[in-house]
């Protein structure tokens, strides 16, 4: 029957019966007679319903019902009415390893003035508990003079998790296994963002992807001198990449020059007569183990330095995977690459588009952000799990072609702190949202409500 945007209410004077407002006991062909189930979360409990006067769509729980649901305060929120079946919420949890004051991301996320008909807070590993169904939830309460404030509740299991562990080796803790293990099992628990990416793990999914292939540069898994040499000279410069690196660091560029080679390690550049001669200065034995080895791509240029781009997606209230930023990074003077960190510098997307291509811009535009949907729609598939957000690096050639070079199931927020950014900000926590009430089963809203 779609969902309602209702007020929940707690009132120590109703004693037994949930109240219903009139309209919504019209709407949903309620009866006095009947016994209802009351959905929250992971809890839920029988009741007999009373109709109550009033045009506003109202539920008014007793404070024991309350207790028992574990419902933390009144809010209004969102209500399915199905099979005798009353589910309010959604439960969101965000799901972290580190206090929500050092993760700029959960602010941004819990002062959503769009999107606020649920109940969303931040827990840890450590603060779930399920063999009594319970999690200890900390909400966002503003901010004073001392600093941000959180109020900590006792919750139902939530129905979403969004995962934004920060380590990879927290996530690798058992601790962390079992929560994902248990979630996995759980009927009514629904999970996404299910792990960390690596580069070796993404690319053999998609290598023999029909149609995610053609944009992955050709790949090798090992940092071995023949692996090197091989694409060396199959394409007249590399990468060498470590498989879990991030923010640039470790990286380096090959590249032939004369008889000899160029070495790039972020912003130096070193000559060496040989190959033999820059391996045996320059590599050591966890680029075999650790590292893999990328063809380099002749990548488009403004102002003679390269230019790539993030691209971030987030699944919709339908389950569709939408673009939901752009933006463009050139590189630092003399960078291996375009982190900001080694200078880079960021563009919004069409700024730079314009500059480079000039009256194409869209055209390129529509073609990378058409491939980014299609790599998003192949590695969900392939992982098999939900995921609802992604960041890819993503390059354009020369030729105009369209390259992946990685996909983070994390992406971070940064670029959405640049002047022209704050449209997409928005958006991609909307999206957030969106996909959580999706999940949780509050997909489509009746008419004449939006879903905030």
């Amino acid at each position: 029957m779609g969902v309602s945007i209702v007020q929940v209410l707690i009132s120590e004077k109703t004693r037994r019966r949930v109240g219903v407002s009139n309209s919504l006991w019209r709407k949903w062909k309620l009866s006095e007679n009947e016994f209802y189930t009351l959905s929250f979360g992971g809890r839920s409990l029988k009741t007999r319903l009373k109709r109550m006067k009033g045009k506003a769509e109202e539920l008014i729980l007793p404070l024991a019902q309350s207790n028992d649901l574990l419902l933390p305060f009144p809010k209004q929120v969102q209500a399915t009415f199905k099979n005798n079946i009353i589910k309010i919420g959604p439960v969101i949890g965000l799901l972290t390893d580190i206090h929500p004051n050092y993760k700029s991301m959960f602010h941004e996320i819990l002062q959503s003035k769009d999107y606020t008909s649920h109940y969303c807070f931040v827990f840890s590993p450590t603060d779930i508990n399920w063999g009594k169904g319970e999690v200890v939830g900390w909400f966002f309460d503003g901010k004073d003079e001392q600093g941000f404030r959180w109020k900590k509740y006792i919750l139902p299991l939530p129905d979403v998790i969004y995962n934004r562990i920060t380590y990879r080796s927290v996530e690798k803790s058992e601790e962390v296994k079992s929560l994902f293990r248990k979630a996995a099992r759980h009927a009514k628990v629904k999970m996404f963002n299910p792990f960390f990416f690596s580069k070796q793990g993404i690319h053999r999914l998609l290598k023999n992807h029909p149609l995610a292939k053609d944009f992955l540069p050709d790949t090798r898994f090992s940092a071995a001198k023949r692996s090197i040499t091989k694409l060396l000279a199959k394409h007249g410069e590399v990468f060498i990449k470590p498989g879990d690196g991030a923010e640039g660091l470790g990286i380096y560029k090959i590249s032939k020059a004369g008889e000899g080679f160029n070495c790039h390690t972020e912003r130096q550049i070193t000559p060496y007569g040989s190959l033999d001669e820059l391996l045996a200065s320059a590599a050591n034995e966890e680029w075999k183990r650790r590292y893999i080895v990328q063809q380099g791509i002749k990548l488009i240029q403004y102002n003679g330095r390269n230019i790539d781009f993030r691209v971030n997606l987030n699944k919709d209230i339908r389950n569709n995977w939408v673009v939901s930023g752009v933006a463009g990074k050139a590189a630092g003077s003399e960078s291996v690459t375009t982190h900001v960190r080694l200078g880079g510098q960021v563009y919004r997307c069409g700024d730079i588009l314009d500059l480079v291509f000039g009256e194409r811009s869209e055209e390129f535009r529509r073609k990378m952000e058409s491939a980014a949907v299609t790599l998003a729609q192949a590695i969900e598939a392939e992982i098999g799990k939900p995921v609802g957000e992604l960041g890819l690096d993503i390059g354009i050639d020369q030729d105009g072609g369209v390259w992946m070079f990685e996909a983070n199931s994390k992406p971070g927020r940064s670029i959405f702190r640049y002047p022209g950014m704050e449209e997409e900000a928005v958006r991609s926590i909307n999206l957030l949202f969106e996909y959580s009430y999706y999940l949780a089963g509050f997909g489509i809203q009746d008419e004449g409500h939006r879903l905030d």
